[in-house]
């Protein structure tokens, strides 16, 4: 359960993470030179297993999420050439028994694979196959 120092404590969360973006980003374009590289970002479904913190993990990973989602979105919509890939909602808005193993920790393989032939058609398509780029 959440305790008082948790709501006491200032977060810094988003405006750390979305520097920490922009700066990762600038530093790989500078490192490899090619402004217009395309940068894919995602937010992984799994939820946290620990936290240092003390706080409960529901909340904590909910408080992760929340802030890497924002973050990502933040950046992809800042730079032209950031996309954002949405697995993390594509495993989230999906029916429970579809998506998730018994343990509700790991995500099924059968949802990873949906999740990257979605991938695969729209940024990676293949003309034998069919795809269209739609990213």
């Amino acid at each position: 359960m959440p305790n008082r120092r948790d709501h006491a404590r200032p977060r810094r969360g988003l405006p750390r993470h979305q520097d920490r973006l922009v700066c990762q980003h600038d530093a790989t374009l500078d490192r490899h030179g090619h402004p217009d590289v395309e940068i894919l970002v995602t937010v992984s479904p799994v939820p946290l297993d620990a936290t240092f913190t003390g706080t409960d993990i529901v909340m904590a990973t909910t408080y992760s999420k929340s802030l890497l989602r924002s973050a990502a979105g933040e950046w992809s919509q800042s730079k032209r050439n950031v996309h954002y890939f949405p697995s993390y909602e594509i495993v989230m808005n999906s029916a429970r028994d579809r998506a998730w193993f018994m343990d509700g920790r790991h995500v099924r393989q059968d949802m990873v694979a949906h999740i990257m032939q979605t991938f695969a058609n729209a940024y990676a398509p293949h003309p034998a196959l069919g795809g269209q780029r739609t990213g």
